[in-house]
């Protein structure tokens, strides 16, 4: 279970649409990360994208908590 002290971060590289995929879940991203890896982060109802270290977008996670 994903709680607000357990995150889960899954590395992807940005596709050539800009799109980080991971599973059903996409993220557009800017045109700058295409071909970045980058970090999704998922904390509790939030999800967070890294590129290089920094915060580049966060959004509410599509994923229940389970």
């Amino acid at each position: 279970m994903l709680t607000a002290s357990r995150a889960i971060e899954v590395n992807r590289t940005v596709d050539r649409d800009r799109y980080f995929v991971l599973g059903e879940v996409k993220v557009l991203l800017d045109p700058p990360l295409e071909g970045q890896r980058v970090t999704l982060r998922f904390e509790s109802s939030m999800r967070h994208v890294l590129a290089q270290g920094r915060l580049v977008k966060t959004l509410p996670t599509p994923l229940e908590p389970n």
